[in-house]
């Protein structure tokens, strides 16, 4: 039973060892990596943001949706 323990203790150990050296590895590239210097993580980023026209039409239903909930509210439990 002391052996058993002593062997996974050892692998344990080894693991531990290996994870921090991949973590530390991993850090380093991330160290290196020149975020928002021109790089895009997201290529497409560009197509996805909103016009001044998709504002007004999320703010206009936003309000229409407001009213409609407060007029539903309003009818069904009264004033």
């Amino acid at each position: 039973m002391t052996s058993f323990s002593i062997k996974t203790g050892r692998l344990l150990k080894e693991k531990q060892i290996i994870l921090s050296q991949k973590h530390e590895e991993s850090r380093r590239k991330i160290d290196s990596l020149n975020v928002g210097g021109g790089v895009s993580l997201w290529p497409e980023m560009e197509k996805m943001r909103l016009t001044a026209t998709d504002i007004q039409t999320i703010v206009l239903m936003n309000i229409a949706l407001s009213i409609t909930v407060a007029a539903s509210f309003y009818f069904v439990h009264g004033l």
